[in-house]
């Protein structure tokens, strides 16, 4: 079944889920830190992201009890519309920018591998451990 653009739409327009857009379009994370970044409960974290999975925004890959997710490879005509109006509009917001500040600092302290520029394989070893 094919997801229409008004579920696209309803998908995004919350912001909890575009401030995780704007974090998935830099790189995969892992769901300890994007819970992390936005001070937010594994639970409502995980709820968003299933929202935007479902609309086919982001993919995720299991690692153990750990999830790392990203932004989805297939991309609809609704989807790039998606990422390129969150991209434009990050410059601008207070909020966007400082998520992706407290990314970048998170990778340099190393928390979890899912944030870090290792690949896939290392990241689900390490986060699984």
């Amino acid at each position: 079944m094919a997801i229409s653009l008004e579920d696209v739409l309803k998908a995004v327009a919350e912001k909890t889920r575009l401030r995780l857009l704007n974090l998935l379009r830099m790189r995969r994370v892992c769901v300890c830190d994007l819970q992390s970044i936005l001070a937010l409960p594994q639970s409502v974290v995980s709820r968003h992201l299933s929202i935007l999975r479902h609309v086919g925004l982001v993919d995720d890959t299991r690692a153990g009890s750990r999830v790392i997710y990203s932004r989805a490879d297939a991309i609809t005509p609704a989807a790039d519309a998606i990422w390129s109006l969150i991209e434009k509009a990050a410059a601008e917001d207070k909020v966007l920018q400082s998520d992706l500040r407290a990314l970048d600092a998170a990778v340099q302290r190393g928390e979890c591998a899912g944030i870090r520029g290792s690949s896939l394989e290392e990241q689900i070893t390490s986060c699984a451990s």
